[in-house]
């Protein structure tokens, strides 16, 4: 029995289909869902990962800790556009009650900006609190530890 050219072109495009079919590439898997981080456990450089969130932000995220809520990253400084970009990257683990009161102790370690060249600190509410030109974030023991004093009000 000879094979007609109808017959070779139909098994011919059965095989080139085949063919195509078999190169393909599969479907891209689904991404795996970012890691959750704890704003009162994170790191720095974990901090660092969010979006919008520099060596800066992510020390005073540490210094201003704890946090009951997301939004209360208003109070280092994020607007409420980059808290909404972050809130499901980020979660707040509920501390205990002893934790959740600041003591003295603790607001020694809260961050106030340096005027590194006129050798004075601003704390958080202040005016000029991250606005010199020449300065940095540290924390209130360090600058008085580094001879800064805090600027008169």
């Amino acid at each position: 029995m000879t094979k007609t050219p109808i017959a070779i072109g139909i098994a011919l495009a059965f095989s080139v289909a085949a063919f195509a079919q078999s190169r393909v590439p599969p479907p891209p898997a689904p991404a795996a869902p970012a890691p959750r981080f704890d704003l009162n456990k994170a790191s720095e450089v974990d901090l660092e990962k969010l979006p919008g969130v520099g060596p800066a932000i992510a020390t005073k995220i540490i210094a201003n800790r704890p946090y009951s809520k997301v939004s209360e990253l208003l109070r280092v400084g994020l607007t409420q556009e980059q808290i909404d970009q972050i809130t499901p990257m980020v979660m707040v683990v509920p501390q205990s009650a002893g934790s959740a009161d600041r003591s003295a102790s603790q607001q020694v370690h809260a961050l106030v900006w340096v005027n590194t060249s006129k050798k004075v600190y601003y704390r958080e509410g202040d005016p000029d609190y991250g606005k010199k030109k020449h300065g940095k974030y540290m924390t209130e023991s360090e600058a008085m530890s580094a001879g800064y004093h805090a600027a008169r009000k």
